[in-house]
C-alpha cells in the first residue's frame, strides 16, 4: 500500500473522524446555526458597517460574511452571551 493511502487512513481514522473531534465539529456547527438564525431575525443587530452592505448583497450573504469573519473565541463568546 502507498505511504500516501496509509497516511490517509490513519489521518480519517485516528484524527478527522476522532469522537472527541467529532464532538466540537457538532458544537461549532450549531454554534454557527444559531447565530445565523439570530442575525436573520435580528438583522439590525448587526455592526453599521454591515449593515450598510444592504444595498449591494443580500441579507443572508451578509450574515454568512459576517460570522465567517468571526474568530472561534468571539463567536462562541457571542453564542453564550445570546443563548446562555
Amino acid at each position: 500500500m502507498c505511504n500516501s493511502i496509509k497516511i490517509r487512513k490513519f489521518l480519517y481514522k485516528n484524527v478527522y473522524n476522532h469522537p472527541k473531534l467529532i464532538k466540537k465539529r457538532v458544537n461549532s456547527e450549531n454554534t454557527i446555526l444559531k447565530l445565523f438564525e439570530y442575525f436573520e431575525k435580528n438583522f439590525d443587530q448587526l455592526p453599521i458597517d454591515w449593515l450598510s452592505r444592504n444595498k449591494k448583497q443580500s441579507k443572508h450573504r451578509i450574515i454568512c460574511d459576517y460570522i465567517s469573519g468571526m474568530t472561534d473565541r468571539y463567536a462562541s463568546k457571542l453564542y453564550r452571551s445570546l443563548y446562555e
